[in-house]
């Protein structure tokens, strides 16, 4: 310790590297704890708070792939397998059942007096109700009374305030028939419930049409009796319709059946914060490490001059280890409170583009410091391992030159070990490029890049020698001595500046890597997007879409030859005996299949979702005005998209 505080007050500078290094460390570590946990919390439920227990269909279909020794496989659906509305009656006669409710939600878009169109927000779009959900909520009336038959609407508080509209004002809905609704009631949530921004209701029957499946529903909320358990009523729900094909949710697993895709997206959400953190930490691990080779480098002759008045290896070794921990430790607290900010920043712009729900909030807690700098100190000692044991081995008669002249090439293992890692990664990126046409291009991608970094840590001292070659003549004509005396520098102590190489050219590296496979793949979408789309113009909607009475509209305008609606959907195909979904159209009015699956035949299944067009029949949510006949059709199922 007295050793590391001589250090602070003569030559801080090597020291305060290594914290500046292990503080990001501990930062990225904190970062990715804080999205992981996000990432593994419950989904609050909104809508469906005051309902103890839910039922949903099940959000999963057996598929038996071909082959000789083909198994069952379950393919999950990212939307929901409507309920028949018959079950309702069959819930309220279980014991211990006070009420029950059919959800039946579409998104709506609501057109103002003045012509403005209102949709909410990409976290929160407005969606439309039966008032008969209102106590799933529940939503009590602040004014006015609920609506009791077509061309009535209730708002919530949170729209009302947003429109600026009262009892008694009138709107209607884009892209539908232009039947004016009038407000005859404003309703409000909880305090604190986010369902209370979003939400209006319509008659049940108004509802029910623009539903558009008729005796259905999404799921349907169960209130319990005064004294009757949540779990309690769950067994008897589950007892009293054996066979179905349904889900029973309670307690945190309400959020889930509220909203099935943002479950799904907390998934790929939690896989994201994984492999980010992963990779951060490796990369930190490289960049410490060469951080830390520096640092002992450039002390070379501090440590020589300690073995020359009888310090041992043992006890050399023992110093650098120990200036280490002291140092992770430090640089744990440091780098929360920046962590902290880092992963509350991700989380709010992952939720404003719609990626994970709005109510999703990243983790503060002052315990994350432990991990945080319990994994800096591990970092460092793993780093600093090796130049302990170099800094052990010097020789004490290096403290009595004027220079000393390093080794220009480290060890032959170093050699090895990057030049695996560069066919690693060559190979991976040529399997990569015969899986065309699959889902694995990016995951392969990202390996690659892994094993490229890799071996551009191994690698890096053999290639100070032929950099400094080709910037020789520029050093020397635009640096004056200056460079004259860098690329001196560079020939002769190659393996120290490789140490500062790795420690910029990782993340630069890795930096770079990240923005050519998002350029490259906004590139791919918009070059596909313009291949699929022949059309010579489009005409869309907000909210549920275009009505299907727009389409014959449409066709019968002057110089239109053809219109085809089109309506976005998931289709489930098992690939290689592994489910996948893709996306698709649906450019053909009738309704939607049902879940099939045959070992010839892929996956087709017809589900439900909170952003689903209006009409199961007619669902043109877009209508493509071509000049060329129209597509052909396309077997699918409508939109899986949520709020």
């Amino acid at each position: 310790m007295r050793q590391l505080y001589a250090t602070l007050r003569h030559r801080p500078a090597p020291l305060a590297g290594i914290l500046v290094g292990l503080t990001l460390t501990a930062m990225f570590i904190t970062w990715a704890i804080s999205l992981g946990e996000a990432a593994g919390r419950s989904l609050p439920a909104q809508f469906l708070a005051n309902a103890p227990v839910v039922v949903t269909g099940t959000a999963t279909v057996p598929v038996i792939p071909g082959g000789p020794s083909a198994t069952t496989l379950t393919v999950p659906l990212d939307g929901y397998r409507r309920l028949p509305l018959s079950l309702l009656t069959r819930l309220t006669a279980i014991p211990g059942v006070k009420d029950a409710a059919a959800d039946q939600a579409v998104p709506v878009a609501l057109e103002l007096p003045d012509r403005r169109i209102v949709t909410g927000t990409s976290a929160a779009p407005v969606t439309g109700y039966g008032w008969q959900s209102a106590i799933l909520t529940p939503f009590r009336l602040q004014a006015g009374h609920a609506p009791a038959g077509p061309g009535q609407i209730v708002l919530s508080a949170g729209v009302a305030a947003a429109v600026g509209l009262r009892v008694g004002g009138q709107l209607t809905l884009a892209g539908q028939p232009r039947t004016p609704f009038t407000v005859t009631g404003i309703a409000a949530a909880p305090s604190g419930n986010l369902a209370g921004n979003w939400a209006v209701f319509f008659s049940p029957r108004q509802a029910a049409a623009l539903y558009g499946h008729p005796g259905q529903a999404d799921l349907i909320g169960v209130l319990a009796r005064p004294g009757t358990s949540a779990a309690v009523l769950a067994a008897r729900i589950r007892a009293a319709v054996p066979g179905q094909q349904l889900s029973v949710f309670t307690g945190s697993k309400r959020g889930t059946a509220e909203n099935p895709a943002a479950a799904a997206d907390l998934s790929s959400f939690s896989d994201l914060a994984l492999g980010s953190g992963v990779i951060n930490v490796y990369i930190s691990l490289f960049v410490a490490g060469s951080t830390v080779a520096l640092s002992v480098a450039e002390r070379t002759r501090t440590w020589a001059l300690l073995r020359a008045i009888g310090a041992t290896p043992g006890q050399v070794r023992r110093a650098v280890m120990a200036e280490l921990a002291v140092l992770g430790a430090l640089a744990g607290p440091v780098g929360y409170l920046p962590g902290i900010w880092l992963a509350s920043l991700t989380v709010r712009g992952f939720a404003s583009h719609q990626f994970v729900p709005a109510s999703i909030r990243s983790w503060a807690s002052p315990i994350e410091i432990l991990p945080s700098a319990a994994a800096a100190i591990v970092i460092a000692e793993i780093a600093g391992f090796l130049a302990a044991h170099r800094a052990s081995r010097v020789r004490p008669a290096v403290a009595l030159g004027e220079a000393a002249v390093e080794r220009r090439y480290p060890g032959p293992l170093r050699l090895i070990l990057g030049a695996a890692a560069l066919v690693v990664g060559v190979n991976l990126i040529l399997s990569s490029l015969r899986q065309s046409g699959s889902n694995s291009e990016i995951p392969l991608a990202n390996e690659a890049l892994l094993a490229f970094l890799v071996a551009a840590a191994f690698l890096t001292p053999y290639l100070i020698g032929p950099a400094e070659r080709v910037l020789r003549v520029p050093l020397r004509v635009l640096g004056g001595v200056a460079g004259r005396l860098a690329s001196a520098e560079l020939q002769v102590r190659s393996r120290r500046m490789a140490a500062a190489a790795v420690a910029i050219a990782l993340p630069v590296a890795y930096l770079g890597a990240i923005i050519v496979i998002d350029a490259t793949t906004a590139q791919t979408a918009a070059t596909q997007s313009s291949q699929r789309l022949a059309a010579a113009g489009i005409a869309s909607a907000p909210g549920p879409g275009l009505a299907p009475s727009v389409l014959p509209a449409i066709r019968r305008q002057p110089g239109v030859s053809a219109a085809v609606g089109l309506a976005p959907s998931t289709v489930y195909l098992v690939q290689d005996s592994y489910p996948l979904s893709t996306t698709a159209e649906a450019v053909t009015p009738g309704p939607s299949p049902p879940c099939s699956a045959s070992r010839s035949a892929p996956v087709t299944c017809g589900t439900s979702a909170r952003a689903t067009s209006p009409s199961v029949r007619a669902p043109p949510g877009v209508a493509h005005v071509s000049a060329r006949p129209s597509p052909p059709t396309w077997p699918t199922a409508p939109s899986t998209r949520l709020r």
